[in-house]
């Protein structure tokens, strides 16, 4: 008689998400089989370091892996998934063959949304999403002059310090009014916008791309304020488009991202969904959205990995998202509503620490340089802390107190 088939757990995507899955899979005990479908050539790695240690090649590859050697998944490199037939639960991959699975997780993240003005297809124009990406980017720095970055988001600042660092020239160029604008308030705007021109970097607002131009790569690039910058290379940092073609071709619910429930499932009871592709209710932002940042692709795929288990959670964190630039450490925690009181924390120009208050509770912080006192902060919010403008504005008072 044939031995009963293993349950099989498939994760698609081999991502932060991904890997917090296979690895909260095995903490809590799932003895069946974990298969990992990864269209990139590489195990999963540290994806924050993209941006920073790859590109400045501090850090190998090889050194930012994500998972040990021994964990028990299997791996398939290289390879895609093409499609998901709910009823039968397979999923078709690339070369053809295809899986079953008990349970699904579709963690497939996202990809860089590219330029579209009149030359973008020339040679010397980048993307930074994976870890080719990144050695590409390397590679070009070393050679070039001039480089232009698209973009003033964090991907697109985070570039521009790097290739400071390695003293190159660099122009920023932000089609929006301000740097940032999704995320922060307009007072972080204008101290990312002082620190990056006080290093160098000629950042420019309000000043979109017009064209490239070049031979067969580019030399050019013409922007909305009249200028033309002779360049050597350009990296666009215009945003992400989520990978929901998967689950929208299998009938799911897609709604700019891949919808779940609180427990990480999608409209079907064997699909779950995590990371960057997924549209989930927020309490903090007391509504549905899709939260693109490390921390929440980690914590929220081990709670897809619990549902998946049959493991009841509760799922109530507090986002937060860092970035590295130059000599700051920036981070920011839960949302600054508008309407929001802003709170100094009384440091200097040059490491601002801002807390944003609604009706007496701390809806958010913002802080330069001050991971110690945001983690006070964090608790006061997690204990929901009924706290004054005076207080917080103290430096006298040490904010554990206040919980």
């Amino acid at each position: 008689m044939n031995a009963p088939r293993p349950e099989t757990y498939v994760i698609v995507g081999g991502g932060h998400a991904g890997a917090s899955a296979a690895r909260t899979l095995r903490a809590e005990g799932f003895d069946g089989r974990v298969v990992m479908v990864c269209a990139e050539r590489h195990r999963p790695y540290e994806r924050p370091a993209l941006s920073k240690s790859i590109l400045l090649g501090s850090k190998r590859l090889d050194e930012l892996a994500l998972l040990p050697d021994g964990m028990d998944v299997d791996f398939e490199l290289g390879v895609a998934a093409r499609a998901i037939n709910p009823a039968s639960r397979k999923v078709t991959l690339s070369d053809g063959r295809f899986l079953e699975y008990e349970r699904l997780l579709l963690a497939p993240g996202g990809r860089a949304r590219e330029l579209s003005v009149p030359g973008s297809h020339l040679d010397g124009i980048h993307v930074l999403r994976t870890a080719d990406d990144g050695l590409a980017i390397h590679a070009a720095l070393a050679k070039s002059r001039t480089v232009l970055i698209v973009g003033g988001g964090w991907i697109g600042l985070e570039i521009a310090a790097v290739a400071r660092q390695l003293g190159r020239n660099v122009v920023v160029a932000e089609a929006g009014a301000r740097l940032c604008a999704r995320s922060v308030p307009p007072s972080t705007s204008e101290f990312l916008l002082r620190k990056h021109r006080a290093e160098g970097v000629d950042v420019r607002v309000d000043c979109a791309l017009s064209k490239f131009e070049g031979d067969t790569a580019v030399r050019r690039a013409h922007l909305s304020d009249g200028s033309v910058c002779e360049v050597d290379m350009v990296v666009a940092g215009i945003g992400m488009v989520p990978n929901t073609e998967l689950a929208q071709s299998a009938g799911l619910a897609v709604d700019d991202g891949i919808v779940v429930d609180s427990h990480c499932r999608t409209s079907d009871q064997y699909i779950f969904a995590a990371g960057d592709v997924t549209r989930q209710f927020c309490e903090w932002h007391r509504h549905s959205v899709r939260l693109e940042s490390w921390n929440n692709a980690i914590q929220q795929a081990a709670v897809a990995a619990r549902g998946m288990l049959g493991l009841a959670q509760r799922r109530a964190d507090i986002p937060w998202f860092w970035s590295d630039q130059f000599d700051l450490n920036l981070q920011v925690l839960g949302v600054a509503p508008p309407g929001a009181i802003r709170v100094s924390r009384g440091m200097s120009a040059q490491a601002p620490f801002d807390i944003f208050v609604v009706d007496g509770t701390i809806a958010g912080a913002i802080a330069v340089n001050g991971a110690r006192e945001l983690r006070k902060v964090k608790a006061l919010m997690a204990a929901g802390s009924v706290v004054t403008e005076r207080q917080l504005a103290d430096m006298s008072i040490d904010l554990q107190t206040l919980r």
